[in-house]
Protein backbone atom coordinates (compact mmCIF):
# COMPACT_ATOMS: atom_id res chain seq x y z
CA UNK A 1 0.00 0.00 0.00
CA UNK A 2 2.65 2.14 1.16
CA UNK A 3 4.86 1.74 -1.89
CA UNK A 4 1.68 2.39 -4.01
CA UNK A 5 0.80 5.59 -2.74
CA UNK A 6 4.80 6.76 -3.44
CA UNK A 7 4.51 5.49 -6.73
CA UNK A 8 1.28 7.63 -7.42
CA UNK A 9 2.35 10.60 -5.72
CA UNK A 10 5.49 10.30 -8.54
CA UNK A 11 3.75 10.04 -11.50
CA UNK A 12 0.61 12.22 -10.93
CA UNK A 13 3.68 15.05 -9.55
CA UNK A 14 5.18 14.37 -12.54
CA UNK A 15 2.31 14.58 -15.38
CA UNK A 16 1.72 17.80 -13.19
CA UNK A 17 4.71 19.28 -13.75
CA UNK A 18 4.52 18.75 -17.04
CA UNK A 19 1.03 20.19 -17.84
CA UNK A 20 2.11 23.46 -15.87
CA UNK A 21 5.13 24.11 -17.38
CA UNK A 22 3.50 23.60 -21.19
CA UNK A 23 0.13 24.51 -20.91
CA UNK A 24 -0.58 27.95 -22.79
CA UNK A 25 3.01 28.17 -23.79
CA UNK A 26 3.52 30.61 -27.09
CA UNK A 27 5.19 29.00 -30.03
CA UNK A 28 8.11 32.34 -24.23
CA UNK A 29 12.64 34.27 -13.45
CA UNK A 30 13.81 38.19 -8.45
CA UNK A 31 15.59 35.48 -7.62
CA UNK A 32 13.45 36.24 -4.03
CA UNK A 33 9.98 34.80 -5.51
CA UNK A 34 7.26 37.20 -6.18
CA UNK A 35 4.72 37.79 -3.49
CA UNK A 36 1.68 35.78 -3.92
CA UNK A 37 -0.40 38.80 -3.75
CA UNK A 38 1.42 40.17 -6.69
CA UNK A 39 1.53 37.11 -8.50
CA UNK A 40 -1.18 36.82 -12.10
CA UNK A 41 -4.24 34.77 -11.76
CA UNK A 42 -4.10 31.39 -10.52
CA UNK A 43 -2.84 29.26 -13.57
CA UNK A 44 -4.62 26.47 -13.98
CA UNK A 45 -1.46 23.96 -13.47
CA UNK A 46 -1.81 25.65 -10.21
CA UNK A 47 -5.29 25.06 -9.59
CA UNK A 48 -4.45 21.06 -10.38
CA UNK A 49 -0.97 20.85 -8.32
CA UNK A 50 -3.27 22.13 -5.08
CA UNK A 51 -5.65 19.02 -6.21
CA UNK A 52 -3.96 16.36 -6.55
CA UNK A 53 -1.93 16.84 -3.63
CA UNK A 54 -5.51 17.42 -1.51
CA UNK A 55 -6.43 14.23 -3.19
CA UNK A 56 -3.22 12.39 -2.26
CA UNK A 57 -3.55 13.72 1.26
CA UNK A 58 -6.69 12.68 1.41
CA UNK A 59 -6.08 8.96 0.58
CA UNK A 60 -2.84 8.82 2.78
CA UNK A 61 -5.35 10.39 5.69
CA UNK A 62 -7.91 7.80 5.05
CA UNK A 63 -5.70 4.49 5.11
CA UNK A 64 -4.16 5.82 8.16
CA UNK A 65 -7.35 6.24 9.97
CA UNK A 66 -8.49 2.84 9.08
CA UNK A 67 -5.40 1.53 10.22
CA UNK A 68 -5.60 3.22 13.30
CA UNK A 69 -9.23 2.16 14.40
CA UNK A 70 -8.04 -1.34 12.86
CA UNK A 71 -4.60 -1.02 15.76
CA UNK A 72 -7.57 -0.04 18.03
CA UNK A 73 -9.85 -2.72 17.82
CA UNK A 74 -7.62 -4.89 18.15
CA UNK A 75 -5.96 -3.50 21.37
CA UNK A 76 -9.32 -3.06 22.67
CA UNK A 77 -10.22 -6.72 22.20
CA UNK A 78 -6.67 -8.00 23.67
CA UNK A 79 -7.53 -5.49 26.47
CA UNK A 80 -10.65 -7.89 27.19
CA UNK A 81 -9.47 -10.85 26.93
CA UNK A 82 -6.26 -9.83 29.61
CA UNK A 83 -9.19 -8.18 32.02
CA UNK A 84 -11.30 -11.46 31.82
CA UNK A 85 -8.04 -13.59 32.44
CA UNK A 86 -8.24 -15.87 29.57
CA UNK A 87 -4.93 -17.08 28.62
CA UNK A 88 -4.30 -17.09 24.98
CA UNK A 89 -2.43 -19.91 23.23
CA UNK A 90 1.17 -18.83 22.72
CA UNK A 91 0.79 -18.55 18.44
CA UNK A 92 -2.32 -16.54 19.26
CA UNK A 93 -0.95 -14.12 21.27
CA UNK A 94 2.37 -14.19 19.40
CA UNK A 95 0.39 -13.04 16.29
CA UNK A 96 -1.66 -9.79 17.74
CA UNK A 97 1.89 -8.44 18.75
CA UNK A 98 3.12 -8.80 15.50
CA UNK A 99 -0.19 -7.53 13.78
CA UNK A 100 -0.14 -4.34 16.29
CA UNK A 101 3.53 -3.90 15.26
CA UNK A 102 2.55 -4.10 11.65
CA UNK A 103 -0.08 -1.46 12.45
CA UNK A 104 2.31 1.00 14.21
CA UNK A 105 4.68 0.62 11.07
CA UNK A 106 2.26 1.11 8.41
CA UNK A 107 1.16 4.01 10.41
CA UNK A 108 4.71 5.22 10.66
CA UNK A 109 5.06 4.82 7.00
CA UNK A 110 1.84 6.39 6.10
CA UNK A 111 2.54 9.21 8.01
CA UNK A 112 6.16 9.59 6.58
CA UNK A 113 4.21 9.27 2.59
CA UNK A 114 2.02 12.57 3.88
CA UNK A 115 4.68 14.56 4.41
CA UNK A 116 6.59 13.41 1.40
CA UNK A 117 3.37 14.20 -1.09
CA UNK A 118 3.44 17.85 1.01
CA UNK A 119 6.99 18.29 0.21
CA UNK A 120 6.20 17.19 -3.49
CA UNK A 121 2.96 19.27 -3.78
CA UNK A 122 5.23 22.30 -2.50
CA UNK A 123 8.36 21.66 -4.85
CA UNK A 124 5.87 21.21 -7.75
CA UNK A 125 4.44 24.96 -6.73
CA UNK A 126 6.84 26.06 -6.63
CA UNK A 127 8.53 24.99 -10.12
CA UNK A 128 5.41 25.97 -11.55
CA UNK A 129 5.97 29.57 -10.02
CA UNK A 130 9.50 29.64 -11.33
CA UNK A 131 8.52 28.73 -15.11
CA UNK A 132 5.84 31.92 -14.79
CA UNK A 133 9.04 34.49 -12.86
CA UNK A 134 11.36 36.44 -15.00
CA UNK A 135 14.54 35.44 -12.99
CA UNK A 136 16.16 38.94 -13.84
CA UNK A 137 13.42 41.41 -12.28
CA UNK A 138 10.88 39.17 -10.50
CA UNK A 139 8.11 40.34 -12.48
CA UNK A 140 5.24 37.72 -13.86
CA UNK A 141 7.15 36.55 -17.54
CA UNK A 142 5.57 36.49 -20.82
CA UNK A 143 4.01 32.45 -19.98
CA UNK A 144 2.28 34.12 -17.40
CA UNK A 145 1.15 37.07 -19.46
CA UNK A 146 -0.56 35.21 -22.09
CA UNK A 147 -2.40 32.69 -19.13
CA UNK A 148 -2.91 36.27 -17.36
CA UNK A 149 -4.41 37.38 -21.09
CA UNK A 150 -6.61 34.37 -21.64
CA UNK A 151 -8.85 34.82 -18.54
CA UNK A 152 -8.79 38.46 -19.10
CA UNK A 153 -9.85 38.31 -22.65
CA UNK A 154 -12.56 35.48 -21.83
CA UNK A 155 -13.91 37.57 -19.04
CA UNK A 156 -13.77 41.14 -20.53
CA UNK A 157 -17.19 42.91 -20.42
CA UNK A 158 -18.22 46.81 -21.26
CA UNK A 159 -18.64 47.69 -17.52
CA UNK A 160 -14.66 46.94 -16.66
CA UNK A 161 -12.43 47.97 -19.25
CA UNK A 162 -9.22 46.00 -19.52
CA UNK A 163 -6.12 46.91 -21.88
CA UNK A 164 -2.82 46.07 -22.34
CA UNK A 165 0.68 48.41 -22.60
CA UNK A 166 3.14 47.32 -24.28
CA UNK A 167 6.63 49.28 -23.60
CA UNK A 168 10.13 49.62 -24.72
CA UNK A 169 13.12 50.91 -23.05
CA UNK A 170 14.30 53.44 -25.11
CA UNK A 171 18.00 52.82 -26.68
CA UNK A 172 18.52 50.12 -25.13
CA UNK A 173 21.44 48.15 -27.02
CA UNK A 174 23.19 51.85 -27.69
CA UNK A 175 22.68 51.90 -23.22
CA UNK A 176 24.40 48.48 -23.23
CA UNK A 177 26.89 48.75 -25.91
CA UNK A 178 28.45 51.87 -24.22
CA UNK A 179 27.72 50.98 -20.43
CA UNK A 180 28.03 47.27 -20.39
CA UNK A 181 25.67 44.06 -19.79
CA UNK A 182 25.65 44.10 -16.35
CA UNK A 183 24.42 47.87 -16.42
CA UNK A 184 21.78 46.93 -18.64
CA UNK A 185 21.08 44.18 -16.27
CA UNK A 186 21.05 46.62 -13.33
CA UNK A 187 18.46 49.10 -15.88
CA UNK A 188 16.00 46.41 -16.74
CA UNK A 189 15.92 44.80 -12.73
CA UNK A 190 15.56 48.90 -11.88
CA UNK A 191 13.06 49.43 -14.31
CA UNK A 192 10.88 46.67 -13.53
CA UNK A 193 10.90 47.75 -9.91
CA UNK A 194 9.72 51.04 -11.07
CA UNK A 195 6.55 49.31 -12.42
CA UNK A 196 6.08 47.63 -9.44
CA UNK A 197 5.82 50.74 -7.85
CA UNK A 198 4.05 53.04 -10.12
CA UNK A 199 0.92 49.94 -10.92
CA UNK A 200 -0.75 49.52 -7.57
CA UNK A 201 -3.58 47.40 -7.61
CA UNK A 202 -5.37 48.22 -10.73
CA UNK A 203 -2.17 47.22 -13.12
CA UNK A 204 -0.53 44.06 -13.15
CA UNK A 205 3.57 44.38 -15.01
CA UNK A 206 4.86 41.66 -16.99
CA UNK A 207 8.20 40.84 -18.75
CA UNK A 208 7.46 40.47 -22.11
CA UNK A 209 11.29 39.96 -23.07
CA UNK A 210 14.29 41.48 -23.47
CA UNK A 211 14.00 45.23 -23.16
CA UNK A 212 9.81 45.25 -23.29
CA UNK A 213 7.36 45.08 -20.47
CA UNK A 214 3.92 44.80 -20.37
CA UNK A 215 1.21 45.96 -18.28
CA UNK A 216 -2.26 45.13 -17.91
CA UNK A 217 -4.65 48.07 -17.19
CA UNK A 218 -7.91 47.44 -15.24
CA UNK A 219 -10.22 51.07 -15.37
CA UNK A 220 -13.86 51.85 -15.51
CA UNK A 221 -14.15 54.41 -18.29
CA UNK A 222 -11.40 54.78 -21.73
CA UNK A 223 -10.34 57.99 -20.40
CA UNK A 224 -9.42 56.58 -17.29
CA UNK A 225 -7.57 53.45 -18.77
CA UNK A 226 -5.28 56.21 -21.07
CA UNK A 227 -4.62 58.56 -17.97
CA UNK A 228 -3.46 55.08 -15.98
CA UNK A 229 -1.00 54.17 -19.17
CA UNK A 230 0.31 57.52 -19.87
CA UNK A 231 0.75 57.63 -15.90
CA UNK A 232 3.00 54.65 -15.77
CA UNK A 233 5.12 55.26 -18.81
CA UNK A 234 6.06 59.17 -17.91
CA UNK A 235 6.75 57.86 -14.00
CA UNK A 236 9.09 55.22 -14.97
CA UNK A 237 10.87 57.55 -17.61
CA UNK A 238 11.13 60.43 -14.99
CA UNK A 239 13.18 58.21 -12.50
CA UNK A 240 17.12 58.21 -12.40
CA UNK A 241 19.45 55.38 -12.56
CA UNK A 242 22.33 55.77 -10.45
CA UNK A 243 24.85 53.10 -10.77
CA UNK A 244 29.10 53.53 -10.10
CA UNK A 245 28.79 57.49 -9.01
CA UNK A 246 26.95 57.98 -12.68
CA UNK A 247 23.75 58.54 -13.45
CA UNK A 248 21.53 57.75 -15.89
CA UNK A 249 17.80 58.53 -17.33
CA UNK A 250 16.10 55.82 -18.74
CA UNK A 251 13.04 56.64 -21.03
CA UNK A 252 10.36 54.17 -22.56
CA UNK A 253 8.16 54.02 -25.39
CA UNK A 254 4.84 52.65 -25.18
CA UNK A 255 1.39 50.94 -27.10
CA UNK A 256 -2.01 50.42 -25.38
CA UNK A 257 -5.04 49.19 -26.69
CA UNK A 258 -7.92 47.88 -24.77
CA UNK A 259 -8.48 44.08 -24.72
CA UNK A 260 -11.51 42.99 -27.24
CA UNK A 261 -13.67 39.83 -25.37
CA UNK A 262 -13.14 36.79 -28.01
CA UNK A 263 -10.08 38.27 -29.40
CA UNK A 264 -6.67 36.05 -29.44
CA UNK A 265 -3.89 37.40 -27.46
CA UNK A 266 -1.83 37.08 -30.85
CA UNK A 267 -4.83 40.34 -31.70
CA UNK A 268 -3.82 41.92 -28.27
CA UNK A 269 -0.22 42.15 -28.96
CA UNK A 270 -0.33 42.90 -32.85
CA UNK A 271 -2.38 46.17 -31.83
CA UNK A 272 -0.28 47.44 -28.95
CA UNK A 273 2.46 46.56 -30.80
CA UNK A 274 1.49 49.03 -33.53
CA UNK A 275 1.05 51.36 -31.21
CA UNK A 276 4.59 50.79 -30.09
CA UNK A 277 6.18 51.55 -33.25
CA UNK A 278 3.70 54.69 -33.22
CA UNK A 279 5.57 56.47 -30.75
CA UNK A 280 9.46 55.16 -31.88
CA UNK A 281 8.50 56.95 -35.28
CA UNK A 282 7.36 59.83 -33.37
CA UNK A 283 10.80 60.03 -31.24
CA UNK A 284 10.49 57.75 -28.64
CA UNK A 285 9.75 58.89 -24.86
CA UNK A 286 6.27 58.83 -25.97
CA UNK A 287 3.16 56.50 -25.86
CA UNK A 288 0.09 55.82 -28.38
CA UNK A 289 -3.27 54.73 -27.57
CA UNK A 290 -5.63 53.08 -29.77
CA UNK A 291 -8.81 55.28 -30.45
CA UNK A 292 -11.90 54.53 -32.60
CA UNK A 293 -10.60 57.17 -35.33
CA UNK A 294 -7.19 55.64 -34.80
CA UNK A 295 -4.03 56.05 -33.01
CA UNK A 296 -3.42 59.03 -30.40
CA UNK A 297 -0.85 60.28 -28.27
CA UNK A 298 -0.54 60.36 -24.76
CA UNK A 299 -1.36 62.93 -22.50
CA UNK A 300 1.82 62.85 -20.71
CA UNK A 301 2.38 66.41 -20.36
CA UNK A 302 6.63 66.34 -20.66
CA UNK A 303 9.61 64.76 -21.63
CA UNK A 304 7.63 64.21 -25.21
CA UNK A 305 9.17 63.59 -28.62
CA UNK A 306 12.65 63.00 -29.63
CA UNK A 307 13.64 66.51 -28.24
CA UNK A 308 13.32 64.63 -24.86
CA UNK A 309 14.85 61.64 -26.00
CA UNK A 310 18.00 63.09 -27.28
CA UNK A 311 18.78 63.97 -23.36
CA UNK A 312 20.87 60.93 -22.81
CA UNK A 313 22.02 59.97 -19.25
CA UNK A 314 22.35 62.39 -16.60
CA UNK A 315 26.03 63.48 -15.42
CA UNK A 316 26.91 62.77 -11.50
CA UNK A 317 26.92 65.45 -9.22
CA UNK A 318 30.25 64.51 -8.52
CA UNK A 319 31.07 66.15 -11.96
CA UNK A 320 32.15 63.05 -13.76
CA UNK A 321 31.93 62.60 -18.16
CA UNK A 322 27.69 62.16 -18.59
CA UNK A 323 28.56 60.65 -22.04
CA UNK A 324 27.62 63.70 -24.09
CA UNK A 325 29.28 61.08 -27.28
CA UNK A 326 26.12 59.16 -26.30
CA UNK A 327 23.68 61.47 -25.80
CA UNK A 328 24.91 62.54 -29.33
CA UNK A 329 24.63 59.17 -30.64
CA UNK A 330 21.17 59.35 -29.58
CA UNK A 331 20.05 62.06 -31.21
CA UNK A 332 21.19 60.73 -34.54
CA UNK A 333 19.53 57.62 -33.93
CA UNK A 334 16.34 59.66 -33.74
CA UNK A 335 16.32 61.46 -37.02
CA UNK A 336 15.30 59.33 -40.18
CA UNK A 337 18.63 57.81 -42.07
CA UNK A 338 17.18 59.90 -45.17
CA UNK A 339 15.17 62.85 -46.67
CA UNK A 340 11.22 61.16 -46.55
CA UNK A 341 12.37 58.17 -44.77
CA UNK A 342 9.08 56.70 -42.43
CA UNK A 343 12.53 54.93 -40.89
CA UNK A 344 13.64 55.11 -37.05
CA UNK A 345 16.71 54.54 -38.07
CA UNK A 346 17.86 51.76 -35.29
CA UNK A 347 17.66 48.60 -37.42
CA UNK A 348 21.01 47.16 -37.92
CA UNK A 349 22.59 46.41 -41.04
CA UNK A 350 25.70 43.57 -39.88
CA UNK A 351 27.85 41.89 -42.26
CA UNK A 352 26.32 38.30 -42.87
CA UNK A 353 29.13 36.63 -40.42
CA UNK A 354 28.34 38.85 -37.52
CA UNK A 355 24.80 38.28 -38.26
CA UNK A 356 24.99 34.74 -37.95
CA UNK A 357 26.92 35.20 -34.63
CA UNK A 358 24.15 37.16 -33.79
CA UNK A 359 21.43 35.22 -35.04
CA UNK A 360 22.81 31.79 -33.16
CA UNK A 361 22.90 33.69 -29.89
CA UNK A 362 19.62 35.06 -30.24
CA UNK A 363 17.79 31.85 -31.34
CA UNK A 364 19.14 30.39 -28.24
CA UNK A 365 17.89 33.04 -25.67
CA UNK A 366 14.23 33.12 -27.43
CA UNK A 367 14.45 29.00 -27.01
CA UNK A 368 15.11 29.61 -23.79
CA UNK A 369 12.30 32.03 -23.02
CA UNK A 370 10.17 30.03 -25.25
CA UNK A 371 9.54 32.84 -27.35
CA UNK A 372 9.44 32.54 -31.24
CA UNK A 373 11.54 34.05 -34.07
CA UNK A 374 10.92 34.76 -37.35
CA UNK A 375 12.69 35.36 -40.48
CA UNK A 376 12.34 37.07 -43.81
CA UNK A 377 14.44 37.14 -46.97
CA UNK A 378 13.81 40.04 -49.70
CA UNK A 379 15.51 40.10 -53.44
CA UNK A 380 15.23 42.90 -55.94
CA UNK A 381 14.28 41.59 -59.03
CA UNK A 382 13.19 42.87 -62.89
CA UNK A 383 15.74 45.46 -63.39
CA UNK A 384 15.02 48.31 -66.21
CA UNK A 385 17.29 48.26 -69.00
CA UNK A 386 20.81 48.15 -68.00
CA UNK A 387 20.32 48.87 -64.36
CA UNK A 388 21.52 45.75 -63.32
CA UNK A 389 25.01 46.63 -64.94
CA UNK A 390 25.11 49.77 -63.88
CA UNK A 391 24.22 49.68 -60.38
CA UNK A 392 26.38 48.25 -58.08
CA UNK A 393 25.01 45.52 -55.18
CA UNK A 394 25.40 48.32 -52.29
CA UNK A 395 23.09 50.49 -54.57
CA UNK A 396 20.93 48.09 -54.81
CA UNK A 397 21.31 47.00 -51.22
CA UNK A 398 20.46 50.69 -50.16
CA UNK A 399 17.20 51.15 -52.28
CA UNK A 400 16.11 47.66 -50.60
CA UNK A 401 16.55 48.85 -47.76
CA UNK A 402 14.77 52.29 -48.02
CA UNK A 403 11.93 49.83 -49.00
CA UNK A 404 12.47 47.84 -45.82
CA UNK A 405 12.96 49.72 -43.09
CA UNK A 406 9.81 51.59 -42.58
CA UNK A 407 8.12 47.99 -41.85
CA UNK A 408 10.57 47.18 -39.19
CA UNK A 409 11.04 47.37 -35.40
CA UNK A 410 14.51 48.54 -33.85
CA UNK A 411 15.19 45.04 -32.57
CA UNK A 412 14.60 43.56 -35.51
CA UNK A 413 18.15 42.44 -37.73
CA UNK A 414 19.14 43.10 -40.97
CA UNK A 415 22.13 41.75 -43.42
CA UNK A 416 22.84 41.92 -46.88
CA UNK A 417 23.14 37.83 -47.46
CA UNK A 418 23.75 37.78 -51.25
CA UNK A 419 23.71 40.15 -54.52
CA UNK A 420 20.13 42.04 -54.40
CA UNK A 421 18.81 40.39 -51.52
CA UNK A 422 18.22 41.44 -47.53
CA UNK A 423 17.49 38.99 -45.11
CA UNK A 424 16.08 40.30 -41.53
CA UNK A 425 15.49 38.36 -38.36
CA UNK A 426 12.79 39.09 -35.87
CA UNK A 427 12.86 37.84 -32.70
CA UNK A 428 9.97 37.27 -30.81
CA UNK A 429 7.61 37.16 -33.99
CA UNK A 430 4.73 34.46 -34.25
CA UNK A 431 4.05 32.78 -38.20
CA UNK A 432 1.75 35.40 -38.64
CA UNK A 433 3.52 37.89 -37.91
CA UNK A 434 6.29 37.95 -39.63
CA UNK A 435 3.83 36.39 -42.66
CA UNK A 436 2.21 40.66 -42.49
CA UNK A 437 5.93 42.41 -41.68
CA UNK A 438 6.37 40.19 -45.11
CA UNK A 439 3.03 41.14 -46.57
CA UNK A 440 3.25 44.95 -45.40
CA UNK A 441 6.69 45.63 -47.42
CA UNK A 442 4.79 44.00 -50.36
CA UNK A 443 1.90 46.16 -50.70
CA UNK A 444 4.11 49.54 -49.64
CA UNK A 445 6.28 48.42 -52.50
CA UNK A 446 3.35 47.77 -54.79
CA UNK A 447 1.79 51.55 -54.30
CA UNK A 448 5.11 53.08 -54.44
CA UNK A 449 5.36 51.63 -58.04
CA UNK A 450 1.80 52.05 -59.02
CA UNK A 451 2.89 55.66 -58.04
CA UNK A 452 6.02 56.46 -59.62
CA UNK A 453 7.35 53.76 -61.69
CA UNK A 454 11.27 54.82 -62.16
CA UNK A 455 11.26 55.36 -58.29
CA UNK A 456 13.45 52.06 -58.00
CA UNK A 457 15.70 50.56 -60.79
CA UNK A 458 13.80 46.83 -59.99
CA UNK A 459 9.97 46.82 -60.42
CA UNK A 460 9.64 43.73 -58.05
CA UNK A 461 10.15 42.18 -54.87
CA UNK A 462 10.50 38.01 -54.19
CA UNK A 463 9.99 37.73 -50.78
CA UNK A 464 9.51 34.70 -48.17
CA UNK A 465 9.39 33.69 -44.73
CA UNK A 466 10.02 31.25 -42.06
CA UNK A 467 9.99 31.03 -38.71
CA UNK A 468 12.55 29.41 -36.40
CA UNK A 469 12.03 25.56 -35.22
CA UNK A 470 13.11 25.26 -31.37
CA UNK A 471 16.76 24.05 -30.57
CA UNK A 472 17.14 25.07 -34.97
CA UNK A 473 20.77 26.01 -36.22
CA UNK A 474 21.03 29.69 -37.58
CA UNK A 475 22.20 27.84 -40.88
CA UNK A 476 18.99 25.42 -41.25
CA UNK A 477 17.19 28.27 -40.41
CA UNK A 478 18.53 30.63 -43.27
CA UNK A 479 18.37 27.47 -45.41
CA UNK A 480 14.67 27.25 -45.70
CA UNK A 481 14.46 31.02 -46.43
CA UNK A 482 16.90 30.67 -49.41
CA UNK A 483 14.88 27.60 -50.78
CA UNK A 484 11.79 29.66 -49.89
CA UNK A 485 13.16 32.99 -51.38
CA UNK A 486 14.23 30.64 -54.65
CA UNK A 487 10.77 29.04 -54.92
CA UNK A 488 9.71 33.25 -54.81
CA UNK A 489 11.50 34.18 -57.87
CA UNK A 490 9.10 32.52 -59.98
CA UNK A 491 5.80 33.44 -57.50
CA UNK A 492 3.80 36.23 -59.16
CA UNK A 493 3.92 39.65 -58.35
CA UNK A 494 1.98 39.72 -55.24
CA UNK A 495 2.85 36.45 -53.54
CA UNK A 496 4.90 35.51 -51.05
CA UNK A 497 6.50 31.99 -50.32
CA UNK A 498 6.21 30.44 -46.90
CA UNK A 499 8.60 27.73 -45.44
CA UNK A 500 6.40 25.63 -42.79
CA UNK A 501 9.21 23.52 -41.94
CA UNK A 502 8.47 21.09 -44.30
CA UNK A 503 7.87 22.68 -47.67
CA UNK A 504 6.39 25.59 -49.58
CA UNK A 505 3.36 27.46 -49.82
CA UNK A 506 2.34 29.80 -51.83
CA UNK A 507 0.30 33.16 -50.53
CA UNK A 508 -1.43 36.16 -52.14
CA UNK A 509 -1.27 38.90 -50.44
Amino acid sequence: MIELLYTLAGIVAGATVYASLHRGASPSVKSPQVPDDQSPAEPAGAVEIQSVSDSLQSITSHVASSVGVHRAEIEHFNAVLIDAGVELPSHLSKAIVQVLSANRKMEAELADAQKQIEHQAKLIEKTSRQARTDALTGLPNRRALEEYLRDELAEATDKQLSGLLLMDIDHFKKFNDTFGHIVGDVVLTRFGGWLEEVCGDQCRPFRYGGEEFAVVVHADSMEEMVHLGAKIRRYVSEQVLEHNDVKHRVTASAGLCTLVSGESVESAYERADEGLYKSKEAGRNCGHWLDEDGWKPFPDGKLEGAAAAQEGPVEADDGSVGQAKHAQELAEDVAPTKQGSASDGTVEVVTLNAFMQRLEANLEQLHFADLPAGGIMVEAMEFDGDGQETLNPEQIWSQLEETVRPHLRGIDLMCHFRPQTLCIFLPGCSMDATINRAAAILEAFDRLQANDGTSTPFSRLAISVSIAKSMEQAADFLDRLEDALNAAEAAEPMQIVIHDGDSCIYRDV
